[in-house]
């Protein structure tokens, strides 16, 4: 699972590789999630929460 919180998505990297390819968006330099926050989707950036 992850955690939406201050816009940006908290979540680990075997989660990030898990989610299905229409959810994530390849941008250079960044990692980008598609998320569903408070009723609206939003593309919000990936802090990911343990090291791999």
């Amino acid at each position: 699972m992850y955690e939406v919180k201050d816009g940006r998505v908290y979540i680990s990297r075997a989660e990030f590789k898990r989610r299905h390819a229409d959810y994530k968006i390849a941008t250079k330099g960044a990692e980008m999630l598609l998320v569903n926050e408070n009723g609206a989707t939003v593309l919000a950036p990936v802090i990911f929460t343990e090291r791999s």
